[in-house]
């Protein structure tokens, strides 16, 4: 049988596509797991009430460990990890069926910053995602528009240095709990 009706037969085999520092990744992740996951914090979601003060510290001791900001430079407080590792990531929680904690600034806000961000931008939130210090929610859907990002109707107006924001936001994701608010 060759790899890929391997593939088909079993789903992802990361023995097949793993390299052995993705492995020892992984090894390294399970330690962490076992000894850091406990059951308070694995039961913790941002759809109810949030991370609380144990969760906090979960997620700033993920960052020292160097599982968050997976993939980025490490003069942004990345690991320069690959993708078979956020992957390992996701997996490792998920057999936990536990909340992968700082997930909007991680897989939504911290990549755009990385991209189009100013260096300000970069070196301000970057290094604080990828520690595990901060969480964004999530302000996209809009009464009239959903999630329909093209038909956003909010707008954010320069007044000087500032800009004035206007609009509304719903289901505003994590709100509760989080340091920042990402909107579109």
């Amino acid at each position: 049988m060759n790899d890929q009706a391997q593939l088909d037969r079993r789903g992802l085999d990361f023995e097949l596509v793993a390299t052995p520092e993705e492995r020892e990744f992984q090894r390294r992740l399970r330690e962490f797991l076992d000894r850091e996951l406990t059951e308070e914090i694995r039961r913790q979601h941002p759809l109810d009430l949030g991370l609380g003060p144990e969760g906090r510290v979960f997620m700033r001791r993920m960052g020292q460990a160097g599982f968050l900001g997976i993939g980025w430079p490490a003069q942004y407080g990345g690991s320069g990890g690959t993708l078979v590792m956020e992957l390992i990531l996701s997996q490792e929680f998920a057999r936990r069926e536990a909340y992968l904690p700082n997930s909007v600034a991680r897989l939504m806000a911290g990549p755009v910053i990385l991209r189009p961000g100013s260096e300000h931008m970069k070196r301000e939130f970057l290094p604080r995602i990828a520690g595990g210090e901060i969480e964004f929610s999530l302000g996209y859907t809009e009464p009239t528009a959903g999630s329909d990002l093209a038909a956003l109707q909010m707008r954010a107006v320069r007044d000087g240095d500032d800009y004035v924001i206007s609009g509304q936001k719903v289901f505003n994701t994590q709100s509760h709990f989080a340091d920042y608010h990402w909107l579109a």
